[in-house]
């Protein structure tokens, strides 16, 4: 989760936010292969964002879930966000952006059979819109979907959709507590930017 404190500390406006998300979950595969939100599961995590400026923000992530098929699955992913607009946790100004992201995830589940290989790779990307409730209390609401590399999430492989791989989604809402990253020297600025 702190891997993402691994950026340069040269901006102005560095914070970490970490917190909780909530929500639920879907699958399109080869048994529900275009319909959004069916057989929506509950899906819960932990959320890690730092913040290098107004603008971009590197979040990473651990989400659980379940689905008809699969027990127990678990997403860890590595993100890039981008927000439309300024944004600062906690100013009066810039509280408010819609913001999308993509990145990389890695996702595991409890296999029913002893020769799956259940670790494997997703590509997820999506859409939101964060809004600071407070001084360091933010909350965001976004819609994420993984293509993965597999096609049998739901137990079920078509010939015809051998190219075809199987999606998920997440779907809810995250609150995040702001922790300020600042050096001396950029108190100032940091205390101009939550003021405004």
């Amino acid at each position: 989760m702190l891997m993402i404190l691994g950026f340069a500390y040269n901006s102005q406006a560095q914070s970490l936010e970490i917190g909780l998300f909530g929500g639920g979950s879907y699958f399109i595969t080869d048994a529900n292969p275009s319909l959004h939100f069916k057989n929506v599961k509950p899906a819960f995590g932990i959320v890690g964002r730092y913040y290098s400026g107004s603008r971009w923000a590197f979040r990473s992530s651990i989400t659980k879930t379940d689905s008809d098929t699969l027990s127990g699955l678990t997403d860890v992913s590595i993100l890039a966000e981008f927000n439309f607009f300024e944004y600062y946790t906690g100013s009066n100004k810039n509280y408010v952006s819609p913001y999308i992201f993509g990145g990389i995830s890695t996702f595991f589940h409890n296999p029913k059979d002893a020769n799956d290989n259940n670790l494997q790779i997703s590509f997820p990307f999506g859409v939101g819109v964060k809004y600071s409730i407070s001084k360091r209390v933010g909350v965001a609401f976004e819609w994420r979907m993984h293509k993965s590399m597999r096609d049998d999430l739901d137990r079920i492989t078509l010939e015809p959709n051998k190219y075809q791989k199987d999606w998920y989604n997440f779907t809810g809402i995250s609150f995040t507590y702001r922790l300020d990253l600042s050096n001396p020297g950029a108190c100032k600025g940091f205390n101009n930017i939550y003021e405004n």
